[in-house]
């Protein structure tokens, strides 16, 4: 909705408009329109049927309205009146209402009016009156004047009053008002008149209408996506698919409601005899669940087409035509809702509750957009408007756009309420007013409005429910305790708000009290001084999210968000000085709640609202590239809070930044072995190498071996036993685990907690006014996460600690466990509150569930015993789960245990839709501890499919107050936050106790056997439906005409089909690959990698990182995941950005992937199915000439360093990879990726060398400063520093203990030192080398410890004695690297005397010498099963080699100061080369390529440069090409064999022609001669002299006897081929000649030219008989006809144009390429021309239709100079500067 005026003009790529406050604005010489706030009486408000009644009332001459200054009558709202007192209240306005309705005035002569409205008006935060509106509106000379009226005007937060807005009629070409009074509160206002319709379109006065019964019928006229597509279709039929896409929505209006009219119906259309039940069923008629706010210029196909593909219908859609249990979501859309005649009651009544359907539409909001057409909703103030009232009633998450990044910085650019365009000056003037008093200005909208658009900041509604309530009486009356809201609905009907599910019992005794905040007030009072974090810390259940929630309220909380928006002085509530607050909870089962990016957005967005300085700062950055932001967050962390807050826009005060969870942000464990082993890591080639890879090693004994003293903060040390301060997964952790008969922990994921990186690495680095408040579990990152805490801020104000219960009182508060509260519950007992809130609410004390089974009836404290433990509380879920669903019916209890499953998988809160469409919807009601453990929408919306008529549809929401986010105002009456979307119409495990246990059946028992994987796999079969649906509806959808003779690719696509609008859900392109590899589906997931729309996609939001993780984690992948596993990484960084198409992926596999592989088959063979359907000829590669069959031994190259890398080394799981470099940094890389994880600093130089320990949990770096660091795995801090004591020592070497209890390092002054990693001291000091030690090892068996260095010499020591007990001695020369063989028998030594040597550990003999490197072996690596070795040199090759046989298996071309053979044997890392990067190379294709070269296949030869020039022999046999390499290569057709390669003293060779008769071949080349080959024996025969400068074409006239040559000289000269000579030189062109062709009668000679003509020449007279023009560029290439009646020309200009060769004229111009056309073609039948050029495609043409485009072959990722056709028509070829040639042959 919206009103009918041109797009501002503003930029489209920016925003750079920002409040006023000193900084220029864009057009600020700009007044405002309409009188100022300041100038405005004031009203009291009036309810929507007094202000409905008074509008309508006339006095008994029909003359102008009377309004009385006071309401004859008001709904009051009485502390004991019932609904028969608000009828008597309603009564006296509905008798004027009545008067007014039958009044003669309504007749032809009503005109359209400005009325009035409101958005949510009560229950805000603003009490001053609204000021009131003047203003005049013109009329027609025949209208009578009309004095100008006043009114009240509000926006979300202010009290409210009406607000007068345009009229969309059907009647004229104006546009519906989209917001206008509720029926709660509203104003009186005059309408003021404006000119009448066209008499044309203006329809005959019926009798005047009885009045309605229910003035907000209009709320409940919503129309299913079933409906509103019958209705779609009969639409198309009735004006026709091409002009009903091409009308306005307003257009649209007039001429259906006039045929309405004429038919005597002026109702709405919804209510219409010749509507519902005729187009379309009653049934599709119902209570809307999503608003539609659209503009009414946008076209009408586009309007039906966005909504009916959204994704957010799909679900509902699904589950209503699928007997899934639901109903479809209805959409109101006020074309059909709202009655569209003039003059008629109704049309008053759906106008003043336009309001109170957005607040009805609890969905929210589906703003439809039509930027392409030039209508920006940033021009349409009421669009503005509808979208400011969505988020003031349902919150951030409740605005639905899709949008590019480059369409939403066009609209926050050109977002200016002041300019936005309006149908009538009296509602400019009244939107301004009501936002002036509202927002205090103009600007300050504008900005709200903006920032919303460009941050897109999360909705924590539900999250700041959370909170205890007022003290209630110890009864278990839920009446008692929440007694029955009053509603302010108007509507009789309306259903009263359901009851919040029951609180915790609290114990016999004295009422519970509050929070004690008294601690953190003194932390917020202490400012800067004091510590910089607050942590609360406390166990599962214990109340800290609660407690957070408590803390944020708006009303008493210590964070709220004082001094308004301008972060004043604290108002109160303690925290002394200006507080200006942010939040962020996180939450376990949203994965959106733990991106980086998501979070720095919205705490930035929550510090602009209380910031102006810092919001003038963030809406002057680009949005486009706010839009673009990498999701690591790094960026969006620099940009949108680092710079403005280090700049001093938060001088104010201090700002306190609250993260609630972050033990919730910590990332699934596996419990399976596999999960974790180098056994199963997944495989990056397909199986069945040519030659037997290495087997993965045995995982080495020992795990975390970092102590208490490295790992925790000095805290928790204590007098605690050691066991109990070690992480789970250290070696004492592990011993006390086992004798507790528990396994270890599995190891943690590198860095694997987003949430505390982004605390600990960056928000640690704001200014010191910024402080913190945090949550968490002590056990959150494996029990790291306490000291990982203390570390990032032990330099920066520490950390002071707090538990819950030291915050509550002489009692706990009673929590009120609300339903997205899991914190709550639990009274006054302690430990594990959520126990005692399952125990009371869901089980009903100790003894009110009744007996659970015998099998799993579980011993359960009673609720007055000593505080909870996690065990009681998973005994308590055995009792109600299990007891639940053993007395279920069995189809129940399969139905519930299905949607557990489901609940376990899901990565995101699911909607109910989503639940019925897989026919679960119904079971939530039978879920045990539903909307406590569990959340969801209330009875009646858990099984309606997301209908809007739940609790609360008209509950009054509150625009976002300053300061607090993302909306968290209060009820008008209920004293909690107004219920956003999701928790209307989601569902979601509230505890993450609940959801571990439920995920595993070792625990939750056997009765219960949920299966998570059952979950993903039901999950993923769901999200499948919607790929298939969208493909469907993309394949069938009509194409617009394609591009042919005359046509302009910039041509309207307003009078083309539409194009599909049918969209996927976010959650869907995120996760359904995940739910496939979990659900084990291998065939499906095998066809969705083959659906490139869905690809596309999901690579053009920034995806492809993510796909690959979850395709990473299938065991054992099949050939096409492993052939993504090697594409997606290469090209994901290329396809990214918006607009990616489909075809764009697939030309992309086809350009980069091999081909033989099984991703470029599948890609062909989805080409050549799309032929078949469509009945055209396929095109399929027949040879790929010079193209390799197979992936290249090179997997990766990680880029990141600044300097050389020194040292790589991989985690025991072969997940990670870490790198060190001379930037003095440690990289910790995700190797199949190649995501760079985390930047370790703290080197002050070059770091040497790296090492993980034997678990994997920490790491070592080494470096020239002399320093050893120890890195924590799970947070990426530095735990210790170990410092050599002599200056200038330098760290050359480390290695861990087996045990890693140890860790051994050398220095360049000849000594080993080996440290205890438990104190970080150095016990033992080895003495014996006289030079520098360059390489450490520890035998794998223990006990023997390795060196070696510039001595020459290995060395073998005994380190519990400390003693000597060999030397090695053998190399001549420094002795670089030493390793052992994984079964520590073998010793490997790299020698700078190019051999590496094997050395017997037991005799100290060498046992063998490898010889083969020319310099310097730098390193050397073992395969983990020990059979294979890997070696460095500095001649630049990496060599692998047989060790028992010491042969050389197969080499690399790289340069190596360090390489590491990954766990699993299969891929070899490298750094050390000229650039700083870190290399992954594939084992298989490297001992591949070494095994095919030793049997004697010789690899197919391509040329090693251009391609210029491919050209068939007449016999179709042979294919010649010629190159920038300086040769010509002759290739066999049908085996794609190079036959021949004809080499001489040439240069680049441009072009080849082959004679008539097949025996010689002609080139030309930059030599500037015309050369002849014999074919048969390869020898040059002839070289033709005379051009001046390099000779481009070359063509042979019909008998052979005469050869043409164009060269840069301008010139084409004409050769006798029997004699040699130059019979005759063609001048005329002006600049290089391109391309000439002889045609083929002989008889002509065409050119083309540089100069953008086309010359023909008689070769009889050497005369020009034809200039051809109309290029307007270069031409570079021509060819004739087989008739030759036509001659074709491509040129740079991107176009081919059609010549008559007879009269010269121009018969087509075929558009279609998107670069240059180097090279045309015809085929022999004439009927097809090809093309190549720039865009690296070839497009084949059909001439005969016109130029009508019927083939794309995409394949070659360079520029395409040349494409052939074969004599028989059958083939084609082409090459390109990929240094490649293509065959392709056509099929069908």
């Amino acid at each position: 909705m919206g009103c009918t005026a041109s797009v501002s003009s503003r930029s489209p790529h920016g925003n750079k408009v920002v409040p006023a406050d000193g900084i220029p604005r864009q057009n600020s010489n700009r007044s405002d329109a309409g009188p100022t706030a300041e100038a405005m009486g004031k009203v009291p408000p009036l309810s929507s049927v007094s202000y409905i009644a008074l509008c309508s009332s006339r006095n008994c001459k029909g003359e102008k309205p009377v309004i009385s200054p006071r309401p004859r009558s008001k709904i009051t709202r009485g502390k004991g009146g019932g609904d028969d007192e608000k009828l008597k209240d309603m009564q006296p306005a509905e008798e004027c209402l009545v008067k007014a309705i039958d009044s003669s005035t309504l007749g032809k002569d009503s005109c359209k009016r400005s009325r009035t409205g409101s958005l949510a008006d009560a229950g805000l935060a603003a009490t001053s009156p609204v000021p009131s509106v003047s203003g005049a509106a013109s009329s027609s000379k025949d209208a009578d004047s009309v004095e100008s009226s006043e009114a009240t005007a509000a926006l979300p937060g202010a009290t409210g009053g009406p607000l007068a807005r345009e009229e969309k009629g059907a009647s004229g070409p104006s546009e519906l008002p989209a917001s206008c009074p509720e029926g709660a509160a509203a104003s009186a206002a005059e309408p003021a008149p404006v000119e009448p319709a066209p008499a044309e379109l203006a329809p005959a006065p019926p009798s005047p209408p009885a009045a309605p019964s229910d003035p907000l019928a209009v709320t409940r006229l919503g129309i299913t996506p079933r409906g509103l597509r019958k209705l779609y279709a009969s639409l198309q039929e009735r004006f026709g698919p091409q002009r009903l896409w091409s009308m306005t929505t307003e257009e649209l209006a007039a001429l259906w409601v006039a045929e309405e009219a004429a038919a005597g119906r002026r109702c709405r259309l919804l209510e219409s005899p010749g509507v519902a039940g005729a187009l379309i069923d009653t049934v599709d008629v119902a209570p809307p669940t999503y608003f539609i706010s659209h503009a009414w210029q946008n076209r009408a196909g586009l309007l039906f087409e966005s909504v009916l593909g959204h994704y957010l219908l799909a679900d509902a859609a699904a589950a209503a035509g699928g007997g899934g249990g639901g109903s479809a979501a209805a959409v109101w859309i006020d074309l059909l809702a709202v009655n569209q005649h003039e003059g008629t009651a109704e049309r008053r009544l759906d106008l003043a509750a336009v309001d109170a359907v957005v607040k009805t539409c609890s969905g929210g909001t589906i703003a439809v957009t039509d930027t392409a057409a030039g209508v920006s909703p940033a021009s349409r103030a009421w669009c503005l408007y509808e979208w400011a009232a969505t988020l003031a009633a349902h919150g951030p998450d409740a605005l639905h756009t899709q949008l590019d990044p480059y369409e939403r910085s066009s609209i926050i650019g050109g977002l200016d309420v002041r300019q936005a365009a309006c149908k009538h000056d009296a509602d400019k003037a009244m939107i301004l007013a009501a936002v002036a008093s509202s927002y205090g200005s103009v600007d300050e909208f504008n900005t709200r409005l903006r920032l919303q658009l460009l941050l897109q900041p999360m909705s924590y509604r539900e999250d700041l429910r959370r909170r205890p309530p007022q003290p209630q009486p110890t009864t278990t009356s839920r009446r008692a305790l929440f007694p029955l809201q009053r509603t302010t609905s108007l509507s009789r009907s309306s259903p009263p708000s359901p009851l919040p599910p029951l609180p915790a019992m609290a114990a016999a005794g004295p009422a519970p009290s509050r929070w004690d905040f008294s601690p953190i007030r003194s932390w917020l009072d202490a400012g800067a001084g004091g510590p910089r974090v607050l942590c609360l810390l406390g166990g599962s259940g214990e109340g800290k999210s609660t407690l957070c929630a408590a803390l944020c309220d708006t009303d008493t909380g210590l964070l709220r968000s004082r001094g308004g928006a301008g972060g004043g002085p604290a108002g109160g509530g303690g925290g002394g000085g200006g507080v200006v607050a942010a939040h962020h909870f996180v939450r376990f089962g949203d994965r959106r709640r733990q991106e980086p990016l998501r979070i720095v957005k919205s705490l930035a967005y929550q510090l602009a609202e209380g910031l102006p300085l810092m919001a003038n700062y963030v809406l002057q950055l680009d949005a486009a590239e706010v839009a673009q932001m990498p999701p690591d967050g790094a960026a969006a962390f620099e940009e949108l809070l680092l710079r403005p807050l280090s700049s001093g826009l938060a001088a104010a005060g201090q700002v306190v930044l609250l993260l609630d969870g972050l033990d919730e942000a910590d990332p699934p464990l596996s419990t399976s072995a596999s999960a974790s082993s180098p056994h199963t890591a997944p495989q990056l080639a397909p199986s069945s190498p040519p030659r037997r890879l290495p087997a993965p090693a045995p995982l080495l004994p020992g795990v975390d071996p970092l102590p208490s003293t490295l790992l925790l903060s000095p805290s928790a040390r204590g007098s605690a036993s050691r066991a109990n301060l070690l992480p789970p997964t250290s070696p004492l952790a592990a011993a006390a685990a086992a004798a507790a008969g528990s396994a270890p922990a599995p190891p943690l994921p590198v860095c694997g907690n987003k949430v505390v990186q982004l605390l600990s690495k960056q928000l640690r680095c704001l200014p010191s006014s910024v402080r913190f408040v945090v949550s968490t579990d002590p056990g959150a990152m494996g029990g790291h996460v306490r000291a990982a805490l203390d570390r990032a801020f032990a330099d920066c104000g520490g950390v002071t600690y707090l538990t819950p219960q030291q915050l509550r009182g002489r009692q706990p508060p009673a929590l009120s466990p609300q339903a997205d509260a899991p914190d709550g519950g639990g009274g006054g007992r302690g430990g594990v509150l959520l126990y005692h809130t399952v125990m009371s609410e869901c089980l009903g004390g100790a003894s009110a569930a009744g007996a659970p089974p015998p099998a799993v009836k579980p011993v359960l404290p009673p609720l007055s015993a000593a505080p909870a433990t996690v065990s009681d509380l998973h005994g308590a879920y055995s009792q109600l789960f299990c007891g639940a669903l053993s007395r279920m019916a069995r189809s129940d209890a399969e139905a519930v245990r299905a949607l557990l499953e489901v609940l376990v998988a899901a990565q995101e809160p699911l909607p109910v839709s989503a639940l019925a469409a897989m026919g679960l919807a119904g079971a939530l009601q039978l879920l045990p501890g539903y909307r406590v453990l569990i959340a969801g929408p209330p009875g009646d919306n858990a099984g309606g499919g997301g209908r809007g008529s739940g609790d609360g549809d008209l509950e009054r929401g509150s625009w976002p107050r300053r300061g607090t986010g993302t909306g968290t105002g209060r009820l008008a009456e209920g004293g909690g936050c107004t219920t956003s979307p999701e928790g209307r119409h989601t569902v979601r495990i509230l505890h993450k106790s609940l959801a571990d246990w439920l995920a595993d059946p070792r625990v939750s028992g056997p009765l219960l056997a949920t299966s998570p994987a059952r979950g993903h796999a039901r999950l993923a079969r769901h999200l499948l439906s919607q790929v298939a649906a969208v493909a469907a509806t993309a394949k069938a959808s009509a194409a617009p005409p394609a591009s042919g003779v005359g046509s302009s690719p910039s041509s309207s696509s307003s009078s083309s089909s539409p194009p599909p609008c049918r969209t996927l859900s976010p959650y869907t392109l995120t996760y359904l690959v995940r739910h496939l590899v979990a659900g084990g589906d291998r065939d499906a997931l095998d066809a969705l990698l083959q659906q490139y729309g869905f690809l596309a996609a999901v690579l053009s939001r920034g995806l492809g990182q993510a796909l690959v993780r979850d395709l990473l984690a299938l065991p054992d992948p099949g050939p096409l995941v492993c052939d993504m596993l090697r594409w997606l990484p290469e090209q994901s960084g290329a396809l990214g950005g918006w607009g990616l198409t489909g075809e764009d992926v697939l030309g992309n596999l086809l350009q980069h992937c091999p081909v033989g592989s099984t991703a470029f088959q599948a890609a062909q063979g989805r080409m050549l199915a799309e032929a078949a359907e469509a009945r055209r000829p396929g095109w399929r590669l027949r040879h790929g000439l010079g193209l390799p069959r197979n992936w290249p031994a090179l997997r990766g190259v990680l880029e990141g360093h600044e300097r050389v890398v020194m040292a790589v080394a991989w985690s025991p799981d072969g997940r990670t990879l870490a790198s060190g470099s001379g930037d003095a940094t440690v990289r910790l890389w995700e190797a199949a990726s190649g995501e760079c994880i985390a930047t370790l600093q703290g080197h002050a130089s070059d770091v040497q060398a790296v090492a993980w320990s034997p678990s994997g949990g920490a790491l070592a770096s080494g470096g020239n400063d002399g320093a050893v660091r120890l890195w924590d795995m799970a947070t990426g801090d530095c735990t210790a520093t170990l410092l050599l004591g002599q200056p200038g020592e330098e760290v050359r070497a480390v290695a861990w203990s087996f045990d890693g209890r140890a860790l051994s390092t050398g220095s360049n002054l000849g000594e080993v030192r080996v440290w205890d990693v438990a104190s970080g001291e150095c016990v033992l000091v080895l003495e014996g080398h006289e030079e520098a030690v360059l390489s450490v090892a520890w035998s794998p068996r223990g006990g023997i410890l390795a060196s070696c260095g510039e001595d020459e010499t290995v060395r073998l020591w005994h380190p519990a004695s400390g003693q000597c007990t060999a030397t090695l001695l053998g190399h001549s020369g420094c002795v670089r690297k030493i390793a052992w063989n994984p079964d520590g028998r073998t010793l490997a030594s790299g020698s700078d005397d190019a051999t590496i040597r094997m050395w017997d550990a037991s005799s100290g003999e060498c046992v063998s010498t490898l010889e083969g490197h020319s310099w310097p072996v730098t390193c050397v690596s073992w395969s983990p099963d020990g059979r294979d070795l890997v070696s460095g040199s500095t001649d630049q090759t990496i060599r692998l080699w047989d060790a028992a046989t010491g042969v050389c298996l197969g080499g690399l071309e790289e340069f190596s100061y360090s390489v590491s053979w990954s766990p699993d044997g299969r891929t070899l890392a490298s750094g050390g080369s000229i650039d700083p990067c870190v290399r992954l190379w594939d084992v298989a294709a490297t001992l591949g390529a070494a095994e095919e070269s030793a049997s004697g296949a010789v690899a197919q030869q391509g040329h090693s440069d251009i391609v210029n020039s491919v050209a068939w022999s007449p016999d179709g046999r042979t294919l010649a090409s010629g190159s920038d390499d300086k040769t010509i290569r002759l290739w066999d057709a049908n085996s794609g064999e190079c036959t021949a390669s004809l080499e001489g003293p040439l240069d680049r060779v441009f072009t080849v022609s082959w004679s008539p008769d097949g025996r010689t071949l002609a080139s030309g080349s930059r030599d500037m001669g015309v050369r002849l080959w014999n074919v048969k024996s390869g020898g040059c025969t002839n070289v033709f002299k005379g051009h001046l400068d390099t000779v481009y074409s070359v063509s042979w006239s019909r008998d052979g006897a005469a050869l043409a040559s164009g060269s840069g000289d301008k010139t084409i000269k004409l050769w006798s081929t029997a004699s040699g000579t130059c019979t005759a030189t063609l001048e005329g062109h002006h600049d290089t000649v391109w391309s000439v062709a002889w045609s083929p009668d002989g008889a002509a000679l065409a050119s083309g030219s540089i100069d953008a003509t086309v010359r023909l020449w008689d070769p009889a007279t050497a005369r020009c008989t034809a200039k051809l023009e109309g290029h307007s560029s270069e031409v570079r290439s021509v060819a004739w006809s087989p008739d030759g009646r036509t001659l074709a020309s491509g040129s740079i200009d991107m176009t081919i144009r059609l010549w008559d060769a007879a009269s010269g004229n121009c018969t087509a111009v075929l558009r279609g390429h998107c670069g240059c056309v180097f090279s045309v073609s015809f085929s022999p039948d004439g009927l097809t021309l090809a093309s190549g050029g720039r865009d690296k495609s070839v497009r084949m043409w059909d001439v005969a239709a016109g130029g009508e485009v019927v083939a794309v072959l995409q394949g070659h990722p360079d520029d395409v100079n040349s494409v052939a056709w074969s004599p028989d028509g059958r083939s084609l070829a082409s090459g390109s500067d990929d240094e490649t040639i293509r065959l392709y042959v056509r099929e069908g």
